[in-house]
């Protein structure tokens, strides 16, 4: 191995360990996510060659449906992000990735039951408690979040008065 290549795996290691570090606890299930994404995208190229419907149009907005999925992950963790700011504002301490981590777990389960559909139409025999399974933790998922209010709710107190101009 050159000095090159050893530069290379040393920069490689560092930035997995710096990515490893801020994303915690995440990046486990965000790399079974991937791996999921994979499967049935694989899955599904197979299901369609079967049927004879393989289309290469069909394959791309796969692919950026499983891309639109990735950033979906990226701003459930920025609301995680925010929530841990504006705590550390407030003086309270909030170390959680709940909203990344429920539709990390949320897509996941999709994805599997997508893998199991895929299997169906491919001929493959699926139990049918596993896909009941899947669809009980699913709901499960959503329904682990609190209840949220449909409008915004107005803060009270002096702090929080609403602005009329720049000069307030």
């Amino acid at each position: 191995m050159t000095v090159d290549g050893n530069v290379l795996k040393l920069s490689l290691a560092a930035f997995l360990a710096a990515l490893m570090t801020y994303m915690g606890q995440i990046i486990v299930p965000v790399l079974i996510l991937v791996g999921v994404m994979l499967l049935d995208y694989l899955t599904g190229v197979h299901a369609a060659f079967v049927r004879h419907e393989l289309s290469s149009r069909t394959g791309l907005i796969g692919i950026l449906k499983k891309l639109s999925y990735l950033a979906m992950v990226a701003v459930a963790c920025v609301i995680d992000y925010l929530i841990a700011t504006v705590g550390a504002q407030l003086g309270t301490v909030i170390a959680v990735q709940f909203v990344g981590q429920l539709v990390v777990f949320w897509l996941i389960l999709n994805e599997l039951i997508s893998i199991l559909e895929n299997v169906q139409k491919i001929g493959g025999p699926v139990p049918p408690f596993v896909a009941k399974l899947l669809q009980h933790l699913r709901g499960k998922v959503e329904e682990s979040l609190p209840e949220l209010p449909d409008e915004p709710q107005e803060p009270e107190g002096e702090h929080f008065r609403k602005r009329t101009s720049c000069s307030d």
